[in-house]
């Protein structure tokens, strides 16, 4: 999936768009590896509420995170059935969502500063900026911002 925002015209951004808590939330495709179908998740012990737990992708043991409890953004939990799989320094990390998430675009001229209001809601530091798309915003988040990968680094020692 990566390989498509290498494409991507400069002055352009690509973004995964989804719904989260009511709200449409973006993941640009340059962090995004992959949306799949959510595995059986295996809970890990002792972590915190937004550590879902593992999955086993392709081989590959994956910390799986509710992006709603992260970031303030709803319950999180029935009808989550997706996840996106985005990379947070250089490990694979899957962010679960509930349905089909679409790919979107805008001119980079068209990101703006988060309005107070959602900022006072949600954390400040991993909101991008927003993009107006009709009616409705899309926030676009900054992944590596949102997970820390020092909070994913008693995952290591398991």
């Amino acid at each position: 999936m990566t390989d498509t925002a290498s494409a991507a015209s400069p002055g352009k951004i690509e973004f995964v768009v989804f719904d989260l808590g009511g709200e449409q939330f973006g993941i640009e495709l340059s962090q995004v590896r992959e949306v799949a179908i959510l595995p059986d998740v295996t809970p890990v012990p002792s972590m915190p509420e937004w550590l879902v737990g593992v999955v086993n992708l392709r081989g590959e043991v994956v910390p799986v995170v509710s992006l709603a409890k992260a970031i303030g953004a709803g319950k999180g939990g029935a009808g989550e059935d997706r996840m996106i799989v985005v990379e947070v320094g250089a490990r694979p990390v899957g962010v679960v969502i509930s349905g089909l998430p679409r790919i979107d675009r805008a001119n980079e001229s068209e990101l703006e500063p988060a309005p107070e209001l959602i900022i006072q809601r949600l954390k400040r530091d991993f909101i991008k900026g927003v993009v107006k798309k009709g009616d409705g915003l899309v926030i676009l988040l900054d992944m590596s911002a949102t997970i820390k990968i020092e909070d994913l680094s008693p995952l290591s020692q398991e």
